[in-house]
């Protein structure tokens, strides 16, 4: 290669730090200085790449990393789980994704991620111990960051008797006299997993033929009962809020987003078990970026500041459990007993294959009218 041929390929910036010195010493180059050419910055190392739901993305989640980098990652908007692992399997290979727990295990099992040394995170030692122990001892996959939990947003003011202690629960779905008036959410497990509760089943996660025959029985009688089956949330909220519907399956964020509107809701942990999903990092193999940006990056995410912001604006809960000693009081309100869901919110996980056929084909033929 000539020199007006290296130049130019210098030039183009389209290097990465490892081409970069493949091509130096092949040209028997160790260190040298060109006019008009700062390879300082020719060998920057490429910016991180994070796949991540919508919002996750604020500045304001990440502000050291942004600090100690110069300005914020590049990001990617994932919309469901399922297409964001399908993208990451044909060629899609970003520095750091976030999957929900319950579809953590695909991920691994698809050879997709890599294990994560948690002794590199400064937070990880403020964690819920609960949430700290999601998988084995040694064997980390998968950072927590933020939960929630489905349970039942309800007008308190139209029905002060579900206000009682006594009275938390699932049933609400299920009273005759709010017939008309019930919003269920479209989705098999939005649908199921209250019916299962509420019928008693050993684990709503995976059924037996004779559970599963049994909350059909219930999904069937709810049916007669609702008014809808939501899609979007907002669509639920709104209907909560006009009062066309008085009580609905929801998120504690649902519960949040109405409450800061004004609308008299209220929000129920039932009795019977309370859902909880959880979003969280892991590293994709293939991503280009430094080891040590992606674990700064977690680290900014894991930070108490980081974590009350979210509570504070998504209304979500966190997994660093000194977010909660700063963030504002209202806002941890609205998500419910915290130290009940960390001790007996029933984390979401996936449904084996077998069962979740049957569970989808269930829910199909109930809203279709079989």
């Amino acid at each position: 290669m000539n020199s007006k041929d290296f130049k130019a390929v210098l030039s183009s910036g389209k290097l990465t730090r490892r081409q970069m010195n493949k091509l130096l010493a092949s040209a028997g180059i160790l260190a040298v200085s060109m006019p008009g050419i700062s390879l300082t910055a020719l060998a920057a190392d490429p910016k991180l790449q994070v796949f991540t739901w919508a919002n996750y993305d604020k500045p304001e989640f990440h502000k050291a990393f942004s600090a100690k980098y110069g300005g914020p990652p590049e990001f990617s908007l994932l919309t469901s789980n399922s297409e964001a692992r399908a993208k990451v399997r044909s060629g899609f290979h970003p520095d750091l994704a976030v999957p929900s727990w319950s579809h953590a295990p695909f991920w691994k099992s698809d050879g997709l991620v890599e294990k994560i040394d948690v002794s590199r995170l400064s937070h990880w030692p403020e964690l819920f111990d609960r949430m700290k122990s999601l998988e084995p001892e040694g064997e980390k996959y998968f950072v927590p960051m933020t939960w929630g939990s489905t349970a039942v947003v309800y007008r308190k003011d139209l029905l002060p008797e579900y206000a009682d202690p006594d009275n938390q629960t699932w049933g609400i779905l299920w009273d005759q006299k709010l017939k008309g008036k019930i919003g269920i959410r479209d989705a098999y497990l939005g649908a199921m997993l209250p019916a299962a509760l509420y019928a008693g089943v050993k684990d709503a996660y995976d059924m037996t033929d004779k559970e599963l025959e049994a909350v059909g029985a219930l999904l069937r009688k709810q049916r007669e009962l609702v008014r809808f089956y939501w899609k979007a949330a907002a669509d639920a909220q709104q209907a909560i809020a006009s009062g066309e519907i008085v009580a609905m399956s929801g998120w504690n964020s649902t519960y949040a987003t109405l409450k800061k509107q004004g609308v008299p809701v209220g929000w129920m942990m039932p009795k019977e078990g309370v859902p909880t999903w959880i979003d969280g990092y892991m590293v994709i193999k293939g991503g280009q970026a430094p080891e040590q940006q992606k674990y700064d990056f977690m680290d900014a995410i894991l930070a108490p500041e980081s974590g009350a912001g979210i509570i504070e604006q998504l209304g979500y809960g966190v997994s660093n459990k000194k977010s909660f000693e700063i963030a504002d009081p209202e806002n941890i309100a609205a998500l419910g007993d915290v130290d009940y869901v960390m001790k007996h919110g029933i984390w979401s996980r996936a449904v084996p294959p077998e069962t979740k056929k049957k569970m989808v084909d269930l829910h199909n033929r109930v809203k279709a009218g079989f």
